[in-house]
């Protein structure tokens, strides 16, 4: 199985860890991947402030990058021989015509972590989800990282439930793994005597910094020798630190900046407790994600706090393999991390009940294989077009 794989990236955020995972575990499982990776810079705001002529410009910009993605992503494709040309979804249809065009001479296999329908539903350009539309239904076959998000897909834009299937994101256990010594880091920091709260995050709103800094005042009301360490970086940064100052939060609240990926194991082992406190405000049409942070938290054994959103909710039993709070109930997750401070003995069972279940169904390899199936499929579904025997109904990855 040969893919080219064209995908668009934030290179210091979760979906270039997202694309370098899934190609270092497809070549592991026998795969061959043609990477066609465009990177490019987090939006940071302003739009509103544009003038007509800049509004047109980037109008224009939006076009000339479609077909310039598109003239790429055909070249690779017909240099590379590839068997699928597998699309990482672009919610802001930078990728629309080099769908249309690549699904010409090749089966195309899209893979879904967000639409604008959904995360963005009332300040989309309507124009977004006829776009949507189009590149969907040239897809042999389509997935997506959780039910949510494959209902919404079925039912906004009236794609048959039968050609989506569900594969969640996932983690290298062998990368991430509880016997990673984080007293290093701990010293580094000068957090060796101190109970700590990790959040590992690019920092958005939806990430729920605000959020964990109101848990912070709660905590530290309480216990002032708790550290939170907030790993990461963003545009936003600069308002949460002066939020810090504000809550008067210097002492406890720590900032390492932005961390190598291949640094995170060690970061993360240095935590106690680590939490994602997504914020219910960012999800108001379901919580649709599936958050690498969640399942590298748990491969490192640790006990994690996190909201009761969407596909965490199938992915952590509260109270046995993490602790699940209401989403934007501080004096909950207060509590848990009290709690867990307390007894030390419910760290290491949730810890340890947190690997086994990571390890027995949120590996990159397990996604890897469910992906080279369905694109098995979709090379099948496409002699079937050509023959009168479909092969739709021949394979199933998650129903």
């Amino acid at each position: 199985m040969h893919l080219l794989y064209a995908y668009m990236t934030i290179a210091a955020e979760g979906s270039q860890v997202h694309a370098d995972s899934f190609v270092r575990a497809f070549r592991e499982i026998g795969g061959r991947v043609t990477r066609c990776g465009i990177a490019y810079d987090p939006y940071t705001g302003g739009k509103e402030s544009w003038s007509l002529a800049k509004r047109l410009a980037v109008r224009m910009q939006w076009i000339l990058s479609n077909f310039g993605y598109a003239f790429r992503v055909v070249r690779a494709a017909r240099s590379s021989a590839a068997d699928v040309v597998l699309f990482r979804f672009d919610p802001l249809n930078r990728l629309t015509v080099a769908i249309v065009l690549a699904s010409w001479f090749r089966p195309v296999v899209l893979e879904i972590n967000a639409v604008r329908s959904i995360e963005n539903a009332e300040g989309r350009p309507r124009i977004s989800d006829w776009l949507d539309g189009i590149a969907l239904r040239r897809a042999k076959r389509i997935f997506v990282v959780s039910n949510v998000l494959r209902g919404h897909i079925r039912e906004h834009y009236g794609i048959e439930q039968r050609k989506i299937a569900v594969v969640e994101n996932g983690v290298d256990e062998r990368r991430f793994r509880p016997d990673i010594d984080g007293l290093p880091i701990r010293r580094k920091l000068g957090l060796t005597d101190n109970f700590t709260v990790g959040l590992v995050s690019s920092f958005r709103p939806w990430h729920g910094v605000e959020l964990l800094l109101d848990i912070a005042e709660v905590v530290c009301a309480r216990l002032p020798s708790v550290v939170f360490v907030l790993v990461g970086d963003g545009s936003d940064r600069p308002r949460y630190e002066d939020l810090a100052r504000e809550k008067r939060l210097t002492d406890n609240v720590l900032f390492t900046g932005l961390v190598p990926h291949d640094d995170v194991p060690r970061y993360t082992a240095a935590m106690d407790v680590l939490v994602a406190p997504w914020p219910l405000a960012s999800y108001r049409n379901g919580f649709y994600g599936s958050a690498l942070k969640i399942f590298e938290y748990m491969a490192m054994g640790k006990p994690v706090i996190t909201a009761g959103l969407g596909q965490i909710l199938e992915v952590i039993d509260d109270g046995v393999s993490g602790l699940i709070v209401a989403a934007e109930d501080a004096n909950g997750f207060a509590d848990a991390i009290i709690g867990l401070k307390n007894d030390s003995g419910l760290r290491d069972r949730l810890g340890a009940a947190a690997r086994e279940k990571v390890t027995e169904r949120y590996t990159w390899k397990q996604n890897a294989e469910k992906i080279m199936r369905l694109c098995q499929d979709a090379i099948g579904k496409s002699r079937g077009d050509m023959t009168g025997d479909s092969t739709a109904n021949r394979m199933s990855i998650k129903p």
